[in-house]
């Protein structure tokens, strides 16, 4: 990262600048703020906490604080600090700061660090800052687990690429250990993803995903019919993964928006080998 400031012109007479260090703007909000601005929200929220829960609140959230500091500097290139002025942007912070009080790092903060780096990102539209901030209001209410389950539906219905067999054996024996606890969940957790709002279910949803694949995301690879021998033969990972998806009944399930906003902030806190923000339809 470039050492000297840089200007950018963003929409609606906002400036993004980019920077190796902090960066102060007109609103008086800097990146070396955030973790005093978590602990304030933190004390407004619970005012009244016995000296330990206290401490162990007031830590998780310092944590929290300097993840979210240290995100923000790493991608202080496609993100707009002063949209942290924002009401709506405060109140999403002011969500997850709660949640991280609460529940520490079973709060999925990394996931929720992610999303509220999503939230200011320079490019953002109303519609996806909306799904957004929904996003960040439930993420603090799912187990690893369902962070997988969501995670192989976006893999097995959504994920489209132009990929050659050699580099989707690499992806996917990459992506399996990252979703192998959500291909087997109870159906109570997976419908609590349904009652949040994050995946949908029906029988109609049930198809013969084999079939999907080769007529859509992966006709490139030219197998046709015999796309499941296909991949058998030549992308191990892949057809495991697809294997256990189908024989799991995973098929009748597919994710809304939140939910998908949910499974790009898992990929990002990864590293950007897995930067999925373009692969939405």
């Amino acid at each position: 990262m470039a050492n000297h400031k840089q200007d950018q012109t963003a929409e609606g007479g906002a400036t993004a600048i980019q920077a190796g260090g902090d960066i102060h703007y007109h609103t008086g909000l800097s990146i070396s703020d955030v973790r005093e601005i978590c602990t304030l929200y933190l004390r407004d929220n619970f005012p009244r906490l016995q000296e330990s829960a206290r401490q162990i609140a007031e830590e998780n959230v310092w944590q929290f604080g300097e993840g979210l500091e240290k995100r923000l500097s790493e991608k202080i290139s496609t993100i707009l600090l002063e949209k942290l002025a924002e009401p709506d942007v405060q109140a999403s912070i002011n969500d997850a700061v709660i949640i991280a009080a609460r529940k520490g790092q079973a709060a999925n903060t990394d996931i929720l660090v992610e999303l509220i780096i999503d939230r200011i990102k320079s490019d953002s539209s109303p519609f996806y800052d909306i799904v957004i901030s929904e996003a960040i209001s439930v993420a603090g209410k799912l187990t690893k687990e369902q962070i997988s389950f969501l995670t192989a539906i976006f893999c097995a219905r959504d994920l489209s690429l132009t990929a050659s067999a050699i580099e989707l054996e690499e992806l996917f024996s990459y992506i399996g250990p990252l979703v192998e606890d959500g291909l087997t969940i109870s159906m109570p957790k997976k419908l609590h993803t349904n009652y949040l709002g994050l995946t949908v279910f029906s029988q109609t949803f049930s198809i013969d995903i084999y079939h999907q694949l080769a007529t859509g995301n992966y006709r490139h690879l030219g197998y046709g019919g015999a796309f499941k021998e296909g991949i058998q033969a030549n992308i191990p990972s892949f057809f495991k993964f697809i294997d256990q998806f189908s024989t799991n009944f995973l098929t009748n399930w597919a994710l809304t928006g939140v939910g998908q906003a949910i499974v790009s902030a898992n990929f990002s806190r990864l590293g950007d080998k897995l930067d999925i923000a373009d692969w939405f339809r």
